[in-house]
């Protein structure tokens, strides 16, 4: 029973890559009179190629899961651009006058955000007058009245009037009780009434 030497070494079997060389061995007069199999051993060197093959796989994989990253990444960019220009709508709602809606909560970042996309479109659309509607603005805080004022101080500024609609009773009892400085600012009713006192004044010369 060979298994129960201790001193049996038993059969290892492992795959072999061999090259093979036909070599003709020729005699005096160019005849081949024999010939000589060369047998070289080239498994490290098919293993160094399947190792290299595999490395060059998984970089090609990495460098697929890095572009699809990065597709994502501007994927998302896009949606919070769209996101920004939704919760942001600047609108032209007569030649000459836009309004921007107010909805929810007013942080400094989306205050700015505000301000710079207002600008932007008072610049690049010739608005003579902009109405800051407030209709969907259920409550106002000190911090939140201070950059809506904010914006209503910058507008001016590249030559364009301002206009405030919509502001219901509880925010003008808040912008009452916090000090609010409206001093300068001209309120309406709503949307329709700024604009039946803005028409007329745009066919002003």
């Amino acid at each position: 029973d060979l298994s129960a030497d201790k001193s049996f070494d038993p059969i290892v079997r492992k795959q072999l890559w061999m090259k093979m060389t036909i070599a003709p061995l020729r005699d005096a007069d160019d005849q081949v009179r024999f010939v000589m199999l060369i047998f070289q051993n080239c498994t490290e060197d098919v293993g160094a190629r399947e190792r290299i093959t595999e490395a060059e796989e998984t970089l090609e994989s990495q460098r697929q899961t890095i572009e699809a990253l990065r597709a994502a990444q501007v994927h998302i960019k896009e949606q919070q651009a769209l996101i920004r220009e939704l919760s942001i709508p600047i609108l032209e709602i007569w030649p000459g006058v836009l309004t921007l809606p107010v909805v929810g909560h007013v942080d400094a970042k989306r205050a700015a955000e505000m301000t710079e996309r207002l600008l932007a479109s008072v610049t690049s659309m010739r608005a003579r007058y902009v109405i800051l509607d407030l209709t969907g603005l259920e409550q106002i805080n000190a911090d939140t009245a201070d950059r809506l004022l904010g914006i209503l101080r910058a507008v001016p500024l590249l030559g364009s009037k301002t206009m405030v609609a919509g502001i219901n009773p509880r925010v003008a009892d808040a912008l009452v009780k916090i000090g609010s400085d409206l001093s300068g600012v001209e309120t309406v009713r709503n949307v329709r009434d700024a604009l039946a006192q803005i028409i007329p004044l745009l066919h002003e010369r």
